[in-house]
């Protein structure tokens, strides 16, 4: 997955994720979350779509988002942040490089 600069990052959710990644997002919803509990782990979350709408559906449980693009991971980071403690735990970090 190729790094986000800060601009790339900011027409991503800006442009993409409305107009296209939100068909994606909504429907991959109702395939794979039949669960009110679940620990999910989003690799390449790029700017975070859909993890509220997942945070939505879930009770309790976690959401951990891991994606190499520092400001992507920093718009993830402050869209989660804005999520109610009443839902999931929510995480975003770049993953660990191999030794």
């Amino acid at each position: 997955m190729q790094r986000m600069g800060p601009s790339d990052a900011a027409v991503l959710e800006t442009f993409v994720v409305p107009r296209y990644l939100s068909l994606f997002g909504e429907a991959a919803l109702e395939m794979f979350l039949s669960s009110s509990a679940a620990a999910v782990v989003h690799l390449g979350c790029r700017t975070g779509y859909p993890d509220e709408l997942i945070a939505d559906r879930l009770s309790s449980g976690s959401i951990v988002g891991l994606d190499p693009s520092p400001p992507a991971i920093e718009l993830a980071r402050t869209k989660g942040a804005l999520i109610p403690r009443s839902r999931p735990t929510t995480r975003f970090s770049r993953p660990t490089p191999p030794r």
